[in-house]
């Protein structure tokens, strides 16, 4: 996938399975894209608009059938939710610049509402109830009597970084370390 340079502040692929591998891709379902403004832009504000692209890859029939925003009653500008529907199933999307913003999303078919405090979350339901929930830089992610409460991100300066031995060194103390071994972690 090509974006022009400097236009897009998040690109976030839904169901999608395949890595940075040949062949690729194989499963993905859609892509979402959010309009950034330039890197000359003033002050703070990095989002152009709550605008968000749905783009679905496919031979054959669309696995996508609809696509609608979430309302919520409280969210900063930049924040927004959105709901896609595909066969058998329907993707509810949070994506914020802010991780400790509580946001309680409604509409879209949505039988409770679904609370979010977190950078970025999705959570999909079918006919059988939650099937998935993925919080990122968060510490919740609620939807009837499902909850879904990670620990803070940890926060810290990396100090080193060892390719030979896969090790990170940071200037803060992990409460968990074993958490992280053999996982992929981003850091950002």
């Amino acid at each position: 996938m090509t974006m022009p340079p400097g236009c897009t502040q998040e690109v976030i692929t839904g169901d999608a399975i395949p890595e940075l591998q040949p062949g690729n891709p194989e499963t993905m379902q859609y892509v979402l894209g959010r309009n950034a403004l330039p890197d000359d832009a003033a002050g703070d504000e990095r989002l152009f608009s709550t605008y968000t692209a749905v783009v679905e890859p496919h031979r054959g029939e669309a696995a996508v059938t609809a696509v609608e925003n979430l309302k919520v009653d409280a969210a900063s500008a930049e924040t927004v939710g959105v709901a896609i529907a595909r066969k058998g199933a329907t993707d509810y999307v949070h994506s914020s610049l802010s991780s400790d913003e509580r946001c309680k999303w409604t509409g879209a078919g949505l039988k409770h509402p679904l609370v979010v405090v977190a950078e970025f979350a999705m959570l999909t339901l079918d006919g059988r109830g939650v099937r998935r929930a993925i919080v990122v830089n968060g510490t919740l992610l609620e939807y009837g009597d499902f909850a879904l409460k990670p620990s803070p991100s940890p926060e810290g300066t990396v100090l080193s970084v060892d390719f030979a031995s896969n090790s990170i060194t940071l200037d803060a103390t992990l409460t968990q370390p074993e958490a992280f071994r053999n996982n992929v972690v981003m850091l950002g």
